[in-house]
């Protein structure tokens, strides 16, 4: 529906109800307003489908060893000791793999309550996105857009300080902590924040920097070939 709010409003007053209408519609044919109410619940949708696809994925790799590639996919095959650590705990293998985080004490259980309470908006969202395209975003979404950004961060950061920053060759290893430490895909969602929200012409050179320093080391590499 588009004019979701309108037709919810049963207690609203026929004033209210027009400038409701007003406001919808301005919403629809602005098209700033649009293109940012269909950016803020992209970046719902992606935080959140990216803090699942982090917390399902990187404990399974954790357990699970034994991989093979499948339509261009990596499978893994499911290990004793996943289905005895993490698939007992729940039929659903998100909130299963929630309860492990949770016993572990690397998730508060403050913060699967507002995992929870993001994945319920996010359901509503895209059930209801021509609606919410129209409306836009409440502040209560976008404070639950910044709790997803904060617990993806710091389970990212987790997982590569704990696990992950010991298999590469780090300078001043000793001081390294767990805030500065970031995968490339926690990067490369915050480069989108900062391509949308903040400053985009800080990321202009980076293409013809690494294209640079790609056919630098590409030259360098023939040339120790050729002695």
């Amino acid at each position: 529906m588009l004019f979701y709010s309108i037709e919810r409003g049963a207690n609203m007053s026929i004033q209210d109800t027009q400038e409701e209408f007003i406001r919808q519609l301005t919403n629809l044919v602005n098209k700033d307003i649009l293109q940012q109410n269909i950016i803020n619940s992209a970046l719902f949708i992606l935080f959140f489908e990216s803090l699942k696809d982090l917390i399902i994925d990187r404990l399974c790799g954790f357990f699970c060893f034994d991989i093979s590639i499948k339509n261009n996919k990596i499978s893994r095959k499911e290990s004793i000791e996943y289905k005895q650590e993490v698939r007992s705990l729940d039929t659903n293998i998100f909130d299963a793999s929630l309860k492990w985080y949770q016993n572990e004490k690397i998730l508060s259980n403050s913060d699967v309550e507002k995992i929870k309470q993001i994945e319920k908006r996010r359901n509503e969202i895209v059930h209801e996105l021509s609606s919410v395209l129209i409306v836009g975003l409440s502040q209560d979404d976008i404070s639950l857009l910044l709790h997803v950004i904060q617990i993806y961060d710091n389970l990212d950061s987790w997982w590569i300080y704990n696990f992950e920053a010991d298999l590469v060759d780090i300078p001043n290893r000793e001081t390294l902590e767990q805030k500065d430490c970031h995968s490339v895909a926690a990067i490369t969602l915050h480069i989108i924040l900062d391509v949308l929200y903040s400053d985009a012409d800080k990321y202009a050179d980076w293409p013809e920097q690494i294209k640079a320093a790609v056919l630098k080391k590409r030259s360098q590499a023939r040339e120790k070939e050729n002695g």
